[in-house]
């Protein structure tokens, strides 16, 4: 009951929300503001024609993590966003298709990768693995 309530809540917020929290979702229960913006904004990160047609402009993301953090779905503690609870994460992952979820975490992976600073030696590097890995 409480799954299906929380999807329903989740499926209620506008589009751009829905996607950013799915995204997240991908990453983890927590994600740094430096890794998000690695992938995000990206306009090649799309898995249907509903997640097409969203924007991908930087303030869209912000007022949409901030929408999210409004309704108790996310907090932002320093730099990082976590969800509020592992069963939004969860919930979050389950609204993307099955069939697509590999596709999601390689196109993740690729643009962590593809847009990673050249100097970085820390984690960002594992976290792309991951999704490659999980995208196999």
């Amino acid at each position: 009951y409480v799954v299906r309530l929380l999807a329903s809540g989740i499926t209620m917020l506008p589009a751009q929300t829905q996607r950013v929290l799915m995204l997240l979702s991908c990453i983890g229960s927590v994600c740094a503001e430096s890794t998000l913006s690695l992938f995000i904004n990206d306009t090649d990160l799309h898995w249907n024609e509903t997640t097409k047609v969203t924007t991908s402009r930087e303030e869209d993301i912000s007022s949409s993590l901030e929408v999210a953090i409004g309704e108790g779905l996310l907090n932002k503690e320093g730099s990082s966003y976590s969800f509020a609870h592992d069963q939004i994460q969860s919930v979050a992952y389950s609204l993307i298709p099955t069939y697509q979820r590999n596709q999601v975490h390689l196109q993740i992976g690729y643009l962590i990768l593809k847009n990673k600073p050249s100097n970085d030696r820390g984690n960002i590097f594992f976290i792309a693995t991951n999704q490659l890995n999980r995208g196999k």
